[in-house]
């Protein structure tokens, strides 16, 4: 199983727009038995999905992208605590890209928080695939 490193940039979480690069490491997103959501290895057939989305979208993903190998029992996990706002910090621990995301309409600040991919003439969110993914910042 495989995480990816990607530069990520021009995105919208809640009402604050990220415009400069990130570095982000890559999960697929699941939901376990309890409907909690966790972040997980790729398989092959999602990796090779998620890496053509990127190559196809380099106004998001530019620069540079590796793989990194982890074991099955390495995720990330979403608690209960992660839906919390937090009035002090200026972007979310970790971005969801889902093909219909969910913002805060109060723009508040989560440690998990779907985005909307943007471009200069506004939102052109474009992810399509059949699976989300889940990115923490690095």
């Amino acid at each position: 199983m495989h995480v990816i490193h990607t530069n990520f940039e021009n995105f919208r979480f809640n009402s604050s727009t990220v415009l400069g690069d990130n570095l982000l490491r890559w999960y697929r997103l699941d939901v376990d038995d309890e409907g909690d959501e966790f972040g997980r290895g790729f398989e092959r057939d999602e990796e090779k999905a998620f890496m053509d989305f990127i190559l196809n979208a380099p106004m998001h993903f530019n620069g540079r992208k590796n793989y990194h190998e982890i074991g099955e029992d390495d995720f990330i996990y979403s608690s209960i605590y992660d839906s919390l706002p937090h009035s002090s910090k200026s972007r979310p621990d970790r971005i969801v890209l889902r093909k219909k995301p969910t913002l805060s309409p109060s723009g508040q600040i989560t440690d998990w928080c779907d985005v909307v991919l943007v471009q200069s003439m506004g939102d052109n969110h474009a992810y399509n695939l059949d699976f989300d993914v889940v990115g923490e910042f690095i």
